[in-house]
């Protein structure tokens, strides 16, 4: 009797120990939280991958090399790319700051052909920050209060000018035809001159193919001129937004420094979810103190301090439209050399993070060109002191 005493008590043992592990098993993957408020959700990450299995890296399938005058002499080449966007067959466009000139090259990185350039004419570019997007299978040039329009073979539409629109900050391709459009304007009354009554305004549109405005999130980013100098001495950068989509929803983010937060929106803009996540907040290395120190020679000491007292948190949001899966890109870190990126699921839950090595030299902490593309589950990666795009494929995979 005793043996089979001892023998049930065993099994107790052995079955609660085995729930203990069940229930610290569970406790592990806790790593968010849902609140629900009348329907709407807030989901809260830790900042803990919830899957710590899930691994992300890349594998590198090409380099697009641009004018180089030892590497590579060709001057067809780029020479410093300001915007890139990929077709829906794989091709590569690219715009060249310099030439004001865009660049067409196939899936695996071979140069086609060039169109555009720079000038006054019909269908050439004035300015050298303009960019460019890919709506409805034509190119789409945003020139400052205009847009030229061109086929995806280079050949000029037409130009159709906005003089109500100081300019447009991205353009999103959407479903049945229908795009995303951020417009910046300025909201002032004529000959104000007080800059704390200037307001620079930027407001998301849904619109259609004949570019009627369906719905509109109107003041969703709004600073007077004065703020614009007292908080980031004119860029504005800190004080925009960053948006992307898929098929169903639209992502924003506001880049804070205190705060990561993204909204999700669906198509008529009412905001259906918003997304947390514990964050801790990162100053300024002495490093990118020095270069930002440089950079605004002759600004007061202790102004500069005010303004970059803290990293922004998320720097630009993308879609892996492959994957389904939410990534967020975060502030570049000259200490670690390396830009992180946070990969969300379809339920707004923080997954996984990849970490993508930069050089120093490439990097500037007041200085926002275009660095990284991420669609169709591949990543493109601008190299400004090499002067070429690396092309990798993203792999998930688990442990």
């Amino acid at each position: 009797m005793l043996k089979i005493f001892i023998g049930i008590d065993f099994f107790r043992i052995l079955s609660l120990l085995s729930l203990l592990i069940g229930l610290v098993s569970c406790q592990k993957k806790q790593t968010y939280a849902v609140i629900e408020d009348n329907g709407f959700k807030t989901i809260k990450n830790s900042g803990i991958p919830y899957n710590p299995d899930l691994k992300v890296e890349l594998k590198e399938l090409f380099t697009i090399q641009g004018y180089d005058d030892k590497i590579n002499p060709d001057t067809t080449s780029f020479y410093f790319i300001s915007s890139l966007q990929v077709a829906s067959d794989g091709s590569i466009y690219i715009f060249d700051k310099i030439s004001s000139k865009i660049l067409k090259y196939s899936e695996a990185g071979e140069y086609l052909f060039s169109f555009v350039g720079k000038g006054l004419g019909p269908g050439e570019i004035e300015h050298d920050f303009s960019k460019f997007y890919i709506i409805n299978d034509k190119i789409i040039v945003a020139d400052l209060k205009k847009h030229h329009y061109f086929s995806m073979n280079g050949e000029y539409i037409e130009t159709r000018f906005r003089e109500n629109i100081k300019r447009s900050e991205k353009m999103l391709q959407l479903k049945n035809k229908e795009y995303l459009e951020i417009e910046s304007i300025v909201d002032f009354t004529p000959n104000e001159t007080d800059f704390s009554k200037i307001y620079f305004v930027s407001n998301i549109k849904r619109k259609n193919s004949v570019f009627e405005t369906i719905a509109a999130l109107n003041n969703v980013c709004k600073f007077s001129a004065s703020d614009l100098l007292d908080r980031d001495l004119g860029t504005g950068y800190l004080l925009k937004i960053t948006i992307t989509n898929n098929e169903n929803e639209i992502f924003v983010a506001n880049r804070l420094k205190e705060k990561y937060k993204i909204d999700c929106y669906d198509f008529d803009f009412n905001k259906t979810k918003t997304m947390e996540m514990r964050n801790r907040i990162q100053e300024y290395s002495q490093k990118e103190m020095e270069i930002i120190e440089q950079e605004h020679d002759g600004y007061d000491e202790e102004k500069l301090k005010k303004v970059f007292d803290k990293k922004y948190i998320i720097n630009y949001l993308h879609y892996d439209n492959k994957n389904n899966y939410l990534i967020a890109e975060r502030a570049p870190d000259l200490g670690s050399l390396s830009v992180r990126f946070d990969v969300f699921n379809s339920d707004f839950v923080f997954i996984a993070a990849l970490n993508v090595p930069i050089k120093q030299d490439d990097y500037n902490p007041i200085d926002f060109n275009f660095t990284f593309r991420i669609q169709n589950g591949m990543l493109y990666h601008y190299e400004m002191t090499e002067n070429r795009i690396n092309v990798y494929r993203i792999k998930y995979f688990k442990l």
